[in-house]
């Protein structure tokens, strides 16, 4: 094998010693492995990132717009969970979405190894013959299909300005810093006689019936903050549910809501303009006008006008929102 750069001629050793001749190698990594590296890629950063985002958002979903109990939310540990007991337990709660990805996750490891046996090499005297599997093409098809269909399930559309994936304590203490949830009594751990287990402090959490939701809460300063709080407790004796008034719903819209929304919006002033008895062309030209003022301002300043961030001792004070909400009394039990 001889590589030539003008005048110049680089006689380079055979890719094959056996068989200096042979360009089977070079096939090889051509159809082969280069299809089988891309194909591992895809598989251990796209599919594993999209299966871990799916696990940590859940505990998030499920006290969107509603409060969720604690097995559901705080001690929803899908993330240190064994890959193959994740699905048992999430088809058991109802997380079909979270199961679907999780089997799809582990099996696609099996999709580098179809794309390996899908060709086979032969190199008969100078040519170099092609052998085609079908039941790598098959498992292909199959694993294709699968990801084509579960893909596009795996953009959270209403629920897209949820937490995402937290690399650090630190992103996840930030959605609860300021909470009363911290200052239980249940999560106490200065125990003299022996540290608590994890097994213990779930049974405490369990016990007292808190319920939790994600929204704004207020701290002991009167700071609105964004995370998740105790929103109400089950009282286990009467059997009801006593709310505490420590947290308020975030629910933004999705992009239907929002289209829906502004026809509604837009139908209206039309046939307010229309009725008002100017002409058709005022009315139209009246309708324009508020409909560019209305887009001008922006969806973010539009949904997000009464939040504005401030520096402030814990970063995350909002100025221009409605008058502080008083703490309320909440008396917990010891």
């Amino acid at each position: 094998m001889s590589v030539s750069a003008g005048n110049y001629t680089l006689h380079l050793p055979p890719i094959d010693p056996t068989d200096p001749e042979s360009k089977l190698v070079v096939y090889a990594l051509l159809f082969r492995s280069a299809p089988v590296y891309l194909a591992g890629v895809f598989t251990a950063t796209i599919v594993e990132w999209v299966d871990l985002n799916m696990r940590f958002m859940q505990p998030f979903i499920n006290m969107f717009g509603k409060a969720g109990p604690a097995a559901d939310t705080v001690l929803l540990a899908y993330i240190t969970t064994s890959p193959f007991q994740v699905p048992i337990t999430a088809i058991e709660k109802g997380h079909y979405k979270v199961a679907a990805f999780s089997i799809l996750n582990s099996l696609s490891p099996l999709f580098p190894i179809f794309i390996g046996g899908l060709l086979q090499l032969e190199d008969q005297g100078g040519k170099v013959f092609f052998g085609f599997s079908l039941s790598a093409y098959i498992g292909i098809m199959v694993f294709l299909s699968a990801w084509s269909v579960a893909m596009p399930f795996a953009y959270p559309i209403q629920k897209r300005l949820l937490p995402r994936q937290c690399y650090s304590m630190a992103d996840l203490m930030a959605m609860c810093h300021k909470s009363y949830f911290l200052q239980r009594d249940y999560l106490d751990i200065a125990d003299r006689r022996r540290t608590p287990s994890k097994d213990i402090m779930e049974a405490r959490i369990l016990i007292e019936g808190d319920r939790f939701l994600f929204g704004h809460y207020t701290d002991d300063e009167d700071r609105r903050h964004i995370g998740f709080d105790i929103h109400s407790t089950v009282n286990y004796d009467t059997g009801i549910i006593e709310e505490r008034g420590l947290v308020e719903a975030v629910t933004p819209s999705g992009e239907l809501d929002k289209l829906a929304t502004q026809t509604v919006r837009t139908m209206t002033s039309l046939f307010r303009a229309s009725g008002t008895g100017q002409s058709s062309g005022q009315g139209f030209s009246a309708w324009l006008r508020r409909i560019l003022r209305v887009q001008r301002k922006g969806p973010a300043e539009t949904e997000l006008r009464f939040v504005t961030p401030r520096g402030s001792a814990t970063g995350s004070h909002l100025e221009g929102q409605h008058e502080a909400r008083q703490r309320p009394t909440v008396a917990f039990a010891p």
